[in-house]
């Protein structure tokens, strides 16, 4: 189902003539892999939490 949305959005965006990102580019999205500030910050929040 997802596919078939995909083929029709690219098909009308192609008769409005609006130029289209390359479905082979690389896009960067961050991750939380390896985000070890973020992981302390959250732990500290929890422990607040439980200790009041």
């Amino acid at each position: 189902m997802l596919r078939a949305s995909q083929v029709l959005a690219a098909d009308i965006a192609r008769e409005e003539g609006d130029m289209l990102a390359p479905s082979d580019a690389a896009y960067p999205i961050w991750s939380p892999y390896d985000a070890f500030e973020g992981a302390a910050a959250l732990m500290r929040l929890l422990d607040e939490e439980q200790a009041a």
